[in-house]
């Protein structure tokens, strides 16, 4: 694995403070691969989890966003729409020599696009202000690829085949959202994110 992509990582993990418990996600990591548990906390839900599998095992952190207590930022202002939106899981790896990050968002019900594009813009561009920081402070310049991954219980969608194919992404509001629908955690069920084109 090239060093400078590496060093890209280490420096982006610098910028999250991984040792607050409110924010942190596990990654459990067996041999050379990680797994990481995305879990949505709403006594309402009923998609509670989603497993991921086949990141680094080495180069993996992962936090929330999506925490009652916090803001994205104490200097914006909570009663505006929709800047506080943000999704369930952020995951950072390095995955064929490149930086990605994911955006994990899950979804109970029949997902209302409006509602979780706004979550996945909000939460890109924090991202892309942690990128920001990056370039300014540490000489980050390694290119971030940011996929965005709903997983849901749609109604009207048959589940989506998650081995041995390539899962495209969906084009939704000029957004490429890669939708998972009606992944059973809780049996077993997980997606691969090297299956994702």
């Amino acid at each position: 694995m090239p060093s400078r992509v590496v060093d890209a990582f280490e420096i982006f993990k610098k910028l999250i403070n991984l040792n607050d418990p409110s924010i942190y996600i596990n990654v459990a990591k067996k041999y050379d691969s990680s797994t990481v548990i995305i879990e949505e906390s709403k006594n309402e839900a009923t998609l509670t989890k989603a497993i991921l599998k086949g990141l680094d095992g080495e180069h993996t952190f992962a936090f929330t966003l999506d925490v009652e207590a916090y803001r994205l930022s104490p200097f914006l202002n909570p009663s505006t729409a929709h800047i506080n939106k943000v999704c369930d899981g952020v995951i950072v790896s390095i995955i064929e020599n490149e930086l990605l990050v994911y955006l994990c968002e899950l979804k109970s019900k029949d997902p209302d696009p409006k509602q979780y594009i706004l979550q996945f813009k909000s939460s890109e561009a924090f991202i892309r202000y942690l990128e920001s920081l990056a370039q300014i402070f540490f000489n980050f310049n390694e290119k971030l690829t940011v996929k965005c991954l709903l997983f849901d219980r749609k109604k009207s969608a048959y589940k989506t085949l998650t081995k041995g194919i390539k899962i495209l992404p969906k084009k939704t509001m000029d957004i490429a959202i890669y939708e998972i629908h009606h992944l059973d955690a809780n049996k077993g069920e997980f997606l691969n994110v090297r299956h994702l084109e």
